[in-house]
Order: C-alpha cells, then structure tokens, then sequence
C-alpha cells in the first residue's frame, strides 16, 4: 500500500519591532533621517516576552552596547513605555526559523565578543556599505539574520538596512501599531 506525505511545509512565526524611544540617540537619529522609527529587535516568541537586538545594555547610558535581550517590561521598553512601535509578523519555514533561533542562541552564549558598530551608522547614513566582525547596529543584525537564515532577501547589503527599510517588506505582515505599553492588549 502507497504511503502518502503530506506536501505542506510546518512554518513559524518571526515578530520584528519597531521603535522609537526618547533616548538622546534616537532622537540623533530620528532629526537625521525623519524616520517614525528608530530602532528594531526581533522576537521568535508568541507570547513577545524575549527580543533580540543590539543597542545599550544600561537603561540610564548609551555605553556599553552591544547583543541585548529586550523585556518589554525592562530597561528601555520600560523606561519609555509610551514610545511609538510597530509590530510586524513575518511567516518562515521551520527549518529557516531553527536557523535563526540556532544564531540568536549562539550569539546569547557568546555575547561578550559582540559590539555595536558605531561607525556602522555613520556609514551607512553616507550610503557606504562596511561589514566589521563582531560589530552591528540593530537594523543591520536583524537584516543580517534574517537574510543569512534565508528567510528575507534585500536589496541592499545588511549594513545599509535602516529600521525605516523594515516598513517597505511585502513579506511582513502588521499586527500592532501605536503605543509600546497597549501592545500587549492588542495582540
């Protein structure tokens, strides 16, 4: 007797979060590009209890920074929880989804060599594309990530992607705009 597969392929959830917080960089930020958001962390959760970006690691002072895992009600989430977010849904294949989930976990383990590249930022507002190792700024890990799991192609080298660019995915579905702290009411 022929055994049948079923030729429909398990997928996952990815949830990418904009923000926009009052810190003095993100206002920098936002006065340069006029962007609604400035900053972007990706969740592999449901529940959104656990982001992943790169950004400050103290809520009171820009440095140090680097790989953070984001609260939503700590930190910077929490010190600012009226700020502007968006939050978008991105629907992956499983394999694709364990390979993000594999490089977050590799880079919790290794936090440590990380950093935030600050002249990253610089350059990619002067449109010049410079990948350092171990160095990112928070649209560039999350581009980096999805693009090296397969999951989204861009049309530009991760480290000229603005949290902006995320506004524009086709792939990326809305789920939530307004207001950091009605967020969890609303999903």
């Amino acid at each position: 007797m022929p055994h049948f597969f079923s030729s429909q392929q398990e997928y996952r959830s990815v949830y990418i979060l904009l923000t926009r917080s009052d810190t003095y960089f993100s206002r920098l930020i936002h006065l340069l590009t006029a962007e609604d958001y400035t900053h972007v962390s990706i969740c592999l959760d449901a529940d959104l209890q656990h982001f992943y970006s790169f950004g400050r690691k103290s809520d009171f002072f820009m440095f140090p920074a680097g790989f953070v895992q984001e609260d939503l009600q700590c930190g910077i989430f929490r010190r600012f929880h009226q700020m502007p977010c968006a939050l978008y849904e991105l629907q992956v294949p499983l394999a694709v989804y364990q390979q993000i989930r594999q490089r977050i976990l590799l880079m919790q383990y290794t936090a440590d060599i990380y950093h935030y590249n600050c002249l990253g930022v610089i350059l990619c507002k002067l449109e010049l594309a410079h990948q350092r190792r171990y160095h990112y700024f928070c649209s560039q890990f999350v581009a980096d990530l999805l693009q090296r799991s397969g999951a989204l192609e861009f049309t530009k080298a991760a480290s000229l992607v603005q949290p902006g660019d995320f506004l524009y995915l086709p792939q990326l579905q809305l789920r939530y705009q307004g207001q950091l702290n009605q967020l969890h009411l609303a999903v």
